[in-house]
């Protein structure tokens, strides 16, 4: 009952061709099902190879249940997103920032402050400092990293490392309460990445990450540098020179590997980057963030999502009414109706939608590398294919899954 409202329009436009068409309301029950055969065939083939850290992080993935069977809303939010700005640097392809409709701002320290007061009387300690803007655009964001180390609050955030003389600035800030970066980067050379990251230059990223390396060495911190490589058609063929490349900058647990969603404000170009679509999906049915976290605007509002281009579902004012008056409001119940199917979704959770195997993307590669294969995204495209063409034939799955492993 609770998946009826996102299943049924999901289910109505499924494509028949390349996929059985599983009986209604159980496709998803399926494909999920079909995702953890996989991840415990890439468990098994890591294992089997001595490589038992990857083997067990599989393992696990493999055995978490249907996200939507969890979804109990908390008494308290439990976890946050400060977004200290939504301006950006780039329009990259995924974000498509520049057609967002809420007015481009900063967050006054001043509010910065208030806002972390106010989180901490409610439990929570750290938040990451991004949303849909980039995190260096703050002309104050040294100011803002002080506070939160004076607040004794955690930040962190993630970057396109476009702005290295900003970026530079912050390290000398290092503490226990900033101490790590992830860097968005979906290519490994200068065309597939500016055609991604539309407006800069792999080369910037390069600068930043050797600033970071180079302060960690001269000044004895410990700055933890994370990337994510977003992978689609564009740059499936180059994770090979990916790793090849960042390797030298990060270890491989440090990486992650994901598929792109579509939530942003077109979310048409999900089905132009990721030629398997039985597998994109409604991420109404799995979306845990209205139950159990909040993400605070530049300018105070409070959002029941961490990427809310145009407001649509904002709260109120998280500074001037009290914040779990907020969390129980008539709107915030309205819109986790609408996720768990008894009630309509709102127009954000209307358009966003995922692909299944993210988490097969990111074991995959990880573990092909590991067993020194090469070709590594035709290898994950297989398996992908595998799982759009059928994702109840657990053998073909298994035996698609070992050869591409091989």
């Amino acid at each position: 009952m609770r998946l009826a409202f996102t299943l049924r329009e999901y289910l109505a436009s499924m494509p028949t061709s390349g996929a059985k068409r599983i009986a209604k309301g159980r496709y998803i029950t399926t494909a999920h099902a079909g995702k953890n055969n996989i991840l415990n065939t890439i468990g098994s083939m890591a294992q089997n190879a001595g490589h038992t850290g990857i083997a067990t992080a599989s393992f696990k993935a493999a055995a978490t249940e249907l996200p939507y069977r969890n979804r109990n809303t908390a008494n308290v939010p439990t976890s946050a997103f400060i977004e200290i700005t939504n301006r950006c640097n780039l329009n990259c392809s995924m974000c498509n920032t520049q057609m967002s409709k809420r007015p481009k701002g900063i967050m006054p320290p001043a509010v910065f402050d208030q806002v972390i007061c106010r989180l901490k009387s409610m439990g929570i300690h750290h938040a990451a400092l991004h949303t849909v803007g980039e995190t260096l655009v703050h002309p104050q964001i040294n100011d803002l990293i002080n506070i939160a180390h004076a607040r004794d609050f955690t930040v962190f955030f993630s970057t396109n490392a476009q702005l290295t003389g900003k970026l530079k600035g912050t390290l000398p800030l290092f503490s226990k309460t900033f101490n790590q970066f992830r860097v968005s980067i979906d290519g490994a050379t200068p065309e597939t990445y500016a055609a991604i990251r539309k407006g800069g230059k792999i080369e910037k990223v390069f600068e930043s990450m050797h600033a970071i390396m180079q302060h960690n060495k001269e000044q004895g911190t410990n700055f933890t540098i994370g990337t994510n490589y977003i992978v689609s058609e564009t740059n499936a063929d180059e994770i090979d020179l990916f790793l090849k490349i960042f390797g030298r900058f990060i270890p491989l647990e440090q990486m992650s590997f994901a598929l792109p969603n579509s939530l942003s404000p077109d979310p048409s170009f999900l089905k132009e980057i990721i030629p398997f679509h039985n597998l994109i999906y409604p991420h109404a049915y799995s979306c845990s963030m209205p139950f159990n976290t909040i993400a605070i605007t530049f300018d105070g509002k409070m959002s029941l999502c961490c990427r809310d281009y145009d407001g649509d579902l904002e709260l109120g004012s998280f500074l001037e009414h009290h914040p779990l008056k907020l969390w129980h409001s008539e709107k915030a119940v309205a819109v986790r109706r609408g996720l768990l199917g008894c009630g309509s979704l709102s127009r954000n959770c209307a358009q966003c939608n995922m692909v299944f195997g993210g988490d097969i993307t990111n074991y995959f590669i990880r573990s092909a590398y590991l067993l020194g294969l090469d070709n590594i995204g035709s290898r994950l495209w297989s398996v992908m294919a595998a799982l759009n063409n059928d994702p109840s034939d657990v053998t073909a799955l298994k035996n698609t899954c070992i050869k591409a492993l091989q």
